[in-house]
């Protein structure tokens, strides 16, 4: 072995049979290195020598991956810088618009792409920061707002934005009915001392009245009235006897009341209440005795008060307190409380009874409508409570159903009866029922009160009102032949026999005739509504922004109307992909969908004699790549397509394979659609492995294509061959594949070409030309490839003698290996 310079040089001398092969040079080993830092084979970095090409992969690139990269080999090196761009955020999961009830925390969850990234939040362009009343999350790309306590004023847009990125969601929070959560308590103080008055509101700084009997109570010297968040206080300082009374704290739609005693002393049990144990039907009397005389008691079943009646009859004579339970029965058993103040004393009562049954039934009736019917029926014993029922719907006592229970006959009275009051009727008791069909006649209605004429403002509500023969009786509302429904514009209510149709935020177009109609009769009246000119309350505003993102130009009108156009200079708009137009009550907003530069300019908002104009202007984004190519490995013969992403359509892009730029044929084919660029190379071969680009500008992406190449067969296998000596002789074969490399050999010596032999090879096809056969020529030859192997016999005729042909033979062989 020798070395001049950047030549290696091997000689093989006294070359044998055991020489033949295949020879390689190896240059030595090399080394990467990104900066100072030695790089080593991992997961992150892959390093790979084949033949004279070394190749450094590196995976799951990053921003920090940039630097300079350098090949080391001996003395010799080499140097490439590498710059990561950073891959764009967006919101992988968006907002969703909810609604909920006044009180229960709302909580708005979206999902970003990647993690670590700040954002902001803002209520109707509004930013918002952390307290009681918003709580704000970031787990790893989810982000969470929670909405605490929510009120009706905190609906509206809530909005997450994220750079250049931003999602929005429409929260609805429904007012809640007002309340008593905590009522207040019936309390009995002594004379001289103070006393505070508690009770809870459902909702915080509801506005209320104190009073005691009718008269309003207002904080002085007297009276103390607090009032924090949802807790009401009244306290009422150095008490007499005149202060004792019912005493109430009322809202707009609720009320709570407490009976207050002031006493001289304080007052004890001398006697207490005793166990009792009696039959069905007997009466029942709890006794006890107090310390004082003239102090009022409360009696209780449990946890309900009890109040003097047919039921319960309650006396008191001097410090004497008795309550006499009428024809018990064992619904009757029971803890029985006598409290007095803070003393109290209790009692057991247990009520052994017998099951009731009905001794007389229920009768069929028919009444006209109007009257008062009662159903009657007789139980076996007195006191046993009973159900009434109409069909399969249990009864409660109200205005039009009295339920009366007089010893052992029990009633239901129905008045001012309806026809669909016609039914069924039923009282149970146990396990025992008596049952009653009601016919009910009906009476024609007539109006009592017609409508009038009526004449309001733009804006303003209109009530029409009326009143009919008899309650309960369905009405219609019309505006000319169309039937009116409740809904935002109109509310539709029947109050027994009154009938009141509501116009909320009156318009011009809502002026015409109405009419309210109950079967064949009806009443009418006109209602005209003045209009009001429209101005804009709030104006256009100038907006710069970026390519891509979404240009919102909002303004407000006086009043709402359908007569509005949008243009951009002298365009008129139209709604569709590109502009969105929305009308919210008197807002009005036009969304420029994904803004481009040439969306620049002035855009103006236009209703009857009035404009408003804002300038747009729109900053250009450089192009990029948002998904770069991907490394692949195809099989021989294939198709394989390099895919890419750009930022933004219509970018005109070049591929590269190497240092060359590929042009479109046979072999190549490239198409652009949209954002997407794809390169198509077909029939691919062995020849196609390496690594391949698609440039725009200055960008740039790369990715490698490796080919797993097919197995070499024979198609086509050698045939054995007869010729003359003298004459020559040829050997062919057909292959899978074309330009396959191939060895020619006879025996084991490998034959190359020269005086002797010639190979030829035109496409798939491959042959092996020998000229001059000679005897030595004869026997078997072999076309190797890297996969498979053909072999075929030479057979000479003529009388060369042997043992030359064979020395011949061992030269020739000599003479092959040593060229």
């Amino acid at each position: 072995m020798s070395r001049s310079g950047n030549e290696a040089r091997l000689a093989i001398r006294d070359v044998k049979d055991s020489d033949a092969g295949v020879y390689e040079c190896d240059a030595g080993s090399f080394v990467w290195r990104k900066g100072p830092e030695t790089l080593k084979s991992s997961e992150k970095y892959y390093m790979r020598q084949r033949k004279s090409c070394i190749s450094l992969t590196i995976h799951n690139l990053k921003p920090e991956d940039s630097g300079n990269y350098i090949c080391i080999c001996r003395e010799q090196k080499t140097m490439a810088t590498v710059i990561v761009n950073a891959v764009p955020i967006s919101f992988v999961k968006e907002l969703k618009n909810q609604e909920t009830e006044e009180g229960k925390n709302v909580t708005l969850r979206c999902e970003l792409s990647k993690a670590g990234i700040p954002v902001e939040w803002l209520k109707d362009e509004q930013t918002l920061c952390p307290g009681e009343k918003y709580q704000m999350r970031h787990i790893v790309t989810i982000l969470e707002l929670v909405i605490r306590n929510p009120v009706p004023e905190d609906s509206g847009t809530y909005i997450c934005v994220c750079e250049d990125q931003r999602t929005k969601a429409i929260i609805n929070i429904r007012t809640q009915p007002i309340t008593f959560k905590q009522k207040l308590r019936n309390q009995i103080a002594e004379v001289g001392n103070s006393i505070i008055l508690h009770c809870e509101i459902s909702k915080p700084d509801t506005p209320v009245e104190w009073r005691k009997g009718n008269n309003l109570l207002k904080s002085g010297e007297k009276y103390k009235i607090r009032q924090r968040g949802c807790m009401l206080e009244l306290k009422i300082f150095n008490l007499t006897q005149e202060d004792s009374g019912v005493y109430s704290c009322t809202s707009e739609t609720a009320q709570t009341s407490a009976n207050i005693t002031v006493c001289a002393q304080p007052v004890t049990f001398k006697e207490k209440l005793k166990n009792l144990v009696a039959e069905e039907g007997k009466m029942i009397t709890l006794h006890c005795e107090l310390s004082k005389t003239g102090v009022p008691v409360e009696w209780w079943n449990g946890d309900e008060l009890l109040q003097a009646g047919e039921k319960y009859k309650m006396r008191e004579r001097d410090t004497s307190v008795e309550m006499i339970i009428c024809e018990a029965v064992p619904e009757d058993s029971g803890v029985y409380r006598c409290v007095c103040g803070d003393q109290k004393t209790k009692a057991t009562i247990k009520i052994v009874g017998a099951p009731a049954t009905f001794k007389q039934n229920l009768k069929n009736q028919e009444a006209l409508e109007g009257e008062s019917i009662t159903l009657h029926c007789e139980l076996s014993k007195a006191g046993v409570p009973v159900e009434w029922w109409r069909g399969d719907k249990p009864l409660l006592s109200g205005p039009r159903y009295q339920m009366r229970l007089n010893g052992r006959t029990a009633e239901l009275e129905i008045s001012n009866i309806f026809p669909e009051d016609a039914g069924i009727y039923s009282c149970v008791t146990g396990g025992q029922k008596t049952t009653a069909e009601v016919k009910v006649k009906g009476l024609p209605a007539t109006f009592k009160a017609a409508l009038k004429n009526q004449e309001a403002q733009e804006g303003n509500s209109v009530t029409l009102h009326c009143e009919l023969s008899k309650a309960g009786v369905q009405v219609e509302w019309w505006k000319g032949k169309e039937m009116l429904k409740t809904g935002e514009k109109y509310q539709l209510r029947h109050k027994e026999a009154k009938a009141e149709l509501l116009i909320r935020k009156a318009q011009p177009e809502d002026s015409g005739v109405y009419c309210c109609v109950c079967g064949d009769q009806k009443t009418e009246a006109t209602i005209k509504v003045n209009a009001l000119p429209i101005t804009f309350k709030q104006e256009l505003m100038n907006q710069e922004g970026e390519e891509g993102n979404n240009i919102t130009l909002r303004c407000e009108l006086s009043k709402a109307s359908a007569d509005v156009e949008w243009l951009k200079g002298e365009e008129v708009l139209k709604p569709g992909e590109k502009y969105q137009m929305r009308q919210i009550a008197t807002k009005m907003e036009l969304v420029i969908r994904k803004a481009v530069p040439e969306d620049s300019g002035v855009y103006f908002c236009v209703c009857p004699d009035q404009t408003s104009k804002a300038t747009v202007k729109i900053n250009a984004l450089p192009i990029t790549f948002k998904q770069n190519l991907r490394n692949q490995e195809v099989v021989e013969g294939n198709t394989v397509v390099l895919r890419c992403e750009l930022s933004k359509p219509g970018a005109a892009v070049k591929w590269w394979r190497g240092e060359e730029m590929l042009e479109v044929g046979e072999k190549y084919q490239m198409r652009t659609e949209g954002r997407i660029a794809e390169l198509l190379i077909k029939n691919v071969n062995s020849e196609d492995v390496g690594s391949y680009s698609c440039t725009m500008g200055k960008e740039k992406t790369t990715a490698e294509v490796k080919v797993k190449a097919l197995p070499v067969t024979f198609k086509r296998e050698l045939q054995n061959e007869v010729t003359k000596e003298g004459g020559q002789a040829v050997l062919s074969c057909e292959l899978s594949k074309p330009g396959t490399q191939v060895d020619w050999r006879k025996g084991r010596v490998i034959l190359k070409p020269n005086d002797k032999y010639e190979m030829k090879q035109e496409g798939t096809f491959t042959k092996l030309v020998i000229r001059n056969v000679e005897a030595s020529d004869a026997g078997s030859y072999s076309c190797k490839t890297k996969d498979s192997e053909s072999t075929a016999e030479l057979t000479v005729k003529g009388k060369a003698c042997r043992l030359f042909a064979e020395a011949s033979w061992h030269i020739l062989g000599f003479f092959g290996l040593l060229l």
